[in-house]
């Protein structure tokens, strides 16, 4: 039994009546779709990222295209002997000279060690929308998410915005956060963990990675009402 329809939005794509292209591909966001795509970078420079630790050499990426994977990796230039890198899974860090791998906040870390100075990468980008708020955080350090902003999925920066300015770390969830200078979602990522054994965060600001407010894959999938 076939299961797509004929009727679909992703069989009007195929059809592409150009009298209502334009409208089809704002449906979908066609830039969203495009940047959804395998991301390539080549002889790109690394540097320490301010909300990443602090022991590794980073390729921060655009807010709209962090990485969820990486792919491949190549190293052209730096201390170690330059060659294929090797990806390791997100949040899994970089323990070992010649590994790279997604950071918590969407980055992608390497050896410090290794001193890249040109890498060429290929990675999956995150599929999320990113906003930024700044709200107050609770003496519990225990900041719970509003409805209003829709389902979390990435913490990518925090910064506090009280009498400090400190640009706090961006870790894994966890079910509690202890350590300063550091913040991460809960195991649910509905709340936002800060540390109450020195911090004491009284508001911060956060960039997040929600979930996008158009599903493209049920669009697709459902009745077109293009032509």
């Amino acid at each position: 039994m076939l299961t797509s329809l004929s009727t679909s939005l992703k069989a009007a794509f195929n059809r592409s009546n150009p009298n209502s292209l334009a409208s089809m591909l704002a449906s979908v966001r066609f830039g969203d779709v495009l940047r959804r795509e395998n991301v390539q970078v080549r002889s790109a420079a690394l540097s320490v990222d301010p909300y990443g630790p602090a022991s590794n050499t980073t390729l921060v990426l655009p807010d709209d295209a962090k990485c969820a994977t990486v792919l491949a990796g190549y190293a052209r230039a730096g201390t170690a002997t330059c060659g294929q890198l090797i990806p390791q899974i997100p949040g899994a860090g970089v323990g070992t000279t010649l590994f790279c791998a997604p950071s918590v906040n969407g980055n992608i870390l390497f050896h410090a060690a290794d001193a890249w100075t040109s890498v060429d990468v290929l990675y999956v980008p995150q599929h999320v929308s990113v906003i930024e708020v700044t709200l107050a955080v609770p003496a519990s350090g225990i900041l719970v998410l509003p409805v209003g902003i829709g389902s979390a999925c990435e913490l990518y920066e925090a910064q506090r915005t009280d009498t400090l300015s400190t640009k706090l770390v961006p870790t894994t969830p966890a079910a509690s956060n202890a350590t300063n200078g550091t913040v991460c979602f809960n195991l649910a990522k509905t709340d936002v963990l800060f540390s109450t054994n020195g911090d004491a965060v009284v508001s911060a600001r956060l960039k997040l990675g929600v979930a996008d407010s158009v599903d493209i894959n049920a669009l697709l999938e459902a009745v077109s009402a293009f032509i």
